[in-house]
């Protein structure tokens, strides 16, 4: 219970009570809750009584070590030589004692610390270490420098660890003597850089340079990110170094663009600068960005200045720069590059200007469409304006259509079609109809389309049939079909029927299809025959747009009703599925596919008398798309042609499976007895996915077949049926086929048949499975095991036992994974005699065994387990951490005062996370005061 929660006592109220606290009341209402510690500490220094203090760190100390450390660093300095000296004298061993001196934090512990760095036993030596940084006294730093030579890379990267956080200028030394370390101490090089980082001085940010030349990636990398956090003027000089680093990394070089760009003062503004005008630079796109991303005006302000060069190149240089940062404050210095008499750099610009998109912006393309010299300066103007898509510049532009240059007035018609407004119809017509270029004519109906205005309709209708040029008809059929207005299709037809040009005709066709008018039907039909093969492709594409629109409605395995338009479609389409054109006939193959009504199907169907391999496949993946019951007998007839592709075979299956009927299991019994093993994999796992009667009387039949695959496969099948539990077949009909084929000469057979086992959970197949346990084939084994941890019986406990032995692993952790599945209070001692297996995977699954067991018995296993010096104790200890049950608490406790010092440390681990759980130390306290 928190202080605050408890009796809203102030800390002055608390210390004057505390000699009125019973040691049992401290102990258990304010000692023992996590929520209390920090305020505890806090308190304690305004304690003057140095009895009082050492009394409520005893205390401390009998609740829990590590809170009676925390304490004891916690009293008034002057008390400190009484209460860190209590924990001096725990009888503990070294580790934990070491341990518990450093989470005092308090300087008296420095020198038995500091004497610690010389145990010979190295976690102790990395633990003081660890301490003397926590505590921070500036003693330290020598004696860890000397600890830099230290054999064992864990005490080394423990001294740089405490070093860095030590922090003052005097740690410089030793850790730039760690930035010397070998390659395979990176890790350690990279916690010195962080330790320099942290200090910042001149000098650490000399070292972090040093670092950059550093061959590892990592270690450079982090050198880049300590100076940006750093982010002074001292490091810009430092970083730049980074930017042109001997060593190639791109990555480096990147992050210290980026580290120039957040410091953003006009020095790192001057490198960025200097890396973004050499393209070739690893850092030039990340430096641009970083430009962009400050947007200066100062930048501005210097590319304007250089715009005024004799010199092309500098010019060029600074546009190329300018347009990089596309801000409104660019625009004045963009105005005047398109002054530069390099017309080329214009187009970047007005590029540029359209992405600004600012009334400024605008502003200067206006004028440029009206004055510039060069007419495809000002139709790129005049592009960029139908971007904008402002309607505060349609007057302009409609007033620009009387332009002399035939290419403005095209680029202007354009623009006005993308901005898309009203009032630019009717002036757009006036150009279909009047203008005296084509281009221009063609560009106005192609606006016209764009708008998708009913008002265009008639204008784009008479250019259709009466302008001279086909471009014109080409681009006046084009924008019909994206009006779709129904009053277009009868000039279309007629277009599509009777215009010489094909372009026109073709054009005409894909508007109907756009349009998807019925009426259209008879007239694509007959462009099907047209003599230019796009044409008649491109009348193929409009019925399948026409037909397919109504199969959006149909969802998968239901019909739709069939109108007159899918009738009139499939008619039309049933000669084109014979077509000798390929294209056509795929076309008309998509088109039914879409349509996917019976009468489609039977029309699909046809295709398998096509004699190109590539039209009969299409037509399957068009009916497996369908994937209606009355697509079987088509799908059927598809599997026994010889030719049609595995992968085609494998669609069919699938899609027979999902089906699930009756007749679908009759094909899929075909499928089943397929020469190809893949497709009679497919087969077996779809019938075990139904699972039905009929499906499973299926497998049944073929597990007894010659072929040995099939034989296989029938066996995995029935073990899926088993696992969807959808078959009302009993176990007793599918028992003794599986236990026959224990016996099968075929070893995949064998194991799938116990898998399958396993899933009917028969008593009457344990002995069987027994029997498998001793099968010459280890993945006969492990299946066998499998099976007898799924079905449960203790009756197979002995004989699991015996297979902890197997020879092959994978058996051993079967055997293991099954005890574990049965997981009575039989399988604890042979769990417990597997967690001394020298594989890992076996014993880890002993140990997540035992957890899940979970009983007392399990439990006090692994913890005996953890005890015991062995290659796996972590993985033990891990296991009780993810059990976490508060009662663990006592027993961890006392395993801290035997175990080693490895060991100590998982231990600790452990019980940190149950503390921090059940949120108080000591579970024998917490149940006196809450049982």
């Amino acid at each position: 219970m928190a202080i605050d929660d408890q009796n809203n006592l102030s800390a002055e109220a608390l210390i004057r009570q505390l000699p009125n606290f019973h040691d049992r009341t401290l102990k258990q209402d304010y000692l023992n809750w996590l929520a209390n510690t920090e305020p505890l500490a806090k308190i304690l220094p305004q304690l003057s009584d140095e009895t009082q203090a050492l009394g409520v760190v005893k205390l401390a100390i009998e609740v829990d070590l590590r809170l009676g450390a925390r304490l004891a660093g916690s009293v008034k300095p002057e008390f400190q030589e009484q209460t860190v000296g209590e924990i001096a004298q725990l009888e503990v061993p070294s580790l934990l004692k070491t341990e518990l001196l450093g989470m005092t934090k308090s300087t008296v512990a420095v020198p038995m610390l500091l004497g610690a760095l010389s145990d010979e036993d190295l976690w102790v030596r990395g633990s003081a270490a660890k301490g003397l940084g926590d505590i921070g006294d500036p003693r330290a730093i020598a004696p860890l420098g000397q600890a830099l030579s230290d054999g064992e890379k864990w005490v080394v990267r423990s001294a740089v660890e405490a070093l860095g956080k030590i922090g003052t200028p005097a740690a410089i030394g030793p850790l730039g003597e760690a930035l010397d370390l070998d390659n395979e101490a990176r890790w350690v090089r990279e916690m010195a850089v962080e330790g320099l980082g942290k200090i910042g001085s001149n000098e650490a940010i000399g070292l972090l340079g040093q670092a950059l030349e550093d061959e590892e990636r990592f270690v450079r990398e982090k050198a880049v990110e300590m100076l940006a956090n750093i982010g002074t003027e001292a490091v810009i000089p430092v970083l730049r170094q980074a930017l042109y680093n001997q060593v190639e990394d791109s990555s480096t070089s990147e992050s210290a663009a980026a580290a120039l760009g957040a410091i953003g003062s006009p020095a790192a503004i001057e490198v960025l600068r200097e890396v973004v005008s050499d393209e070739s630079h690893s850092a030039h796109k990340m430096a641009t960005e970083a430009l962009v991303n400050i947007g200066h005006q100062v930048m501005v302000e210097k590319l304007q200045q250089a715009l005024s060069s004799p010199d092309s190149w500098v010019r060029r240089s600074a546009v190329e720069e300018l347009v990089k940062i596309p801000i409104p404050a660019a625009v004045p210095a963009l105005q005047q590059a398109l002054t530069d008499p390099e017309l080329h750099i214009h187009y970047t610009v007005l590029e540029t200007l359209g992405k600004i998109g600012s009334d400024e912006a605008s502003s200067v393309l206006l004028k440029t469409l009206r004055s510039h010299s060069d007419e495809y300066i000002c139709s790129a103007a005049a592009e960029v304006l139908g971007t904008i898509e402002s309607s505060a510049v349609v007057d302009e532009l409609i007033e620009a259509l009387s332009d002399e240059s035939e290419e403005v007035r095209c680029a202007v018609a354009s623009a006005l079609g993308n901005i898309g407004s009203e009032e630019s119809v009717k002036v757009l017509i006036a150009t279909l109809q009047q203008d005296t270029d084509e281009d221009v004519r063609s560009s106005a109906a192609e606006a016209l389309g764009n708008i998708d205005s009913e008002a265009g309709v008639e204008a784009l209708i008479e250019a259709l049939q009466s302008d001279a040029r086909e471009l014109v008809r080409v681009y006046a059929a084009e924008a019909l079909g994206n009006i779709d207005s129904e009053a277009a299709v009868a000039a279309l037809i007629e277009a599509m029927r009777h215009d010489d040009e094909e372009n026109v005709r073709g054009m005409a066709a894909e508007g109907l299809g756009k349009i998807g008018s019925q009426s259209a039907v008879a007239a694509l039909q007959s462009a099907l025959s047209d003599p230019d093969l796009w044409v008649r492709n491109t009348a193929a594409e409009a019925l399948n747009n026409i037909g397919g629109s109504q199969g959006k409605a149909r969802s998968h395995f239901l019909q739709f009703p069939i109108d007159g338009r899918a009738e009139a479609v499939i008619a039309a389409l049933i000669p084109v599925v014979s077509e000798q054109e390929l294209y056509l006939s795929w076309k008309a193959i998509e088109l039914l596919e879409n349509i996917g009504t019976p009468a489609a199907i039977a029309a699909l169907q046809q295709a398998f008398s096509n004699r190109d391999l590539k039209v009969r496949q299409k037509a399957v993946e068009a009916l497996v798309n369908i994937g209606t019951p009355e697509t079987i007998e088509a799908l059927k007839q598809a599997l026994l042609d010889p030719e049609i592709s595995y992968r085609a075979i494998v669609e069919i299956v699938d899609i027979l499976g999902e089906m699930g009927t009756d007749e679908a299991i009759e094909v899929l019994k075909i499928a089943l007895l397929n020469q190809d093993y893949p497709v009679q994999m497919k087969a077996a796992e779809a019938l075990g996915n139904i699972g039905s009667n009929k499906a499973v009387s299926a497998l049944l039949e073929a597990i007894s077949c010659d072929n040995k695959e099939v034989r296989s496969m029938a066996a995995e099948g029935l073990a899926e049926a088993l696992i969807e539990q959808a078959a009302s077949v009993s176990s007793e009909e599918i028992l003794p086929s599986l236990v026959a084929a224990l016996k099968d000469e075929y070893e995949p057979v064998r194991s799938n048949a116990a898998e399958a086992l396993g899933y009917i959970s028969s008593p009457e197949a344990v002995s069987a499975l027994i029997a498998a346990l001793k099968d010459e084939e280890p993945y006969a084994r492990r299946s066998a095991a499998n099976a007898l941890g799924k079905i449960g019986s203790q009756v197979a406990v002995p004989a699991l036992q015996d297979a902890l032995s197997d020879p092959e692993q994978l058996v051993r952790s079967s055997a293991v994974e099954a005890l574990g599945a049965i997981g009575t209070e039989s399988v604890i001692q042979p769990l417990f005699s597997a967690l001394s297996n020298p594989n890992y995977s076996v014993h880890r699954e002993a140990a997540e065994a035992l957890g899940n067991i979970g009983t007392p018995a399990a439990i006090e296993a692994l913890l005996q387990a953890g005890l015991e010096d062995n290659l796996w104790h972590w993985s033990v200890m891990q296991v009780l951490e993810e059990i976490g049950d508060r009662d663990l608490l006592p027993r961890l406790s006392d395993m801290l005062l035997s175990a080693n010092s490895q060991q100590i440390l998982s231990v600790l681990r452990v019980i940190d996370v149950i503390q921090e759980r059940c949120q108080f130390y000591n579970y024998t306290i917490a149940l006196a005061c809450c049982p």
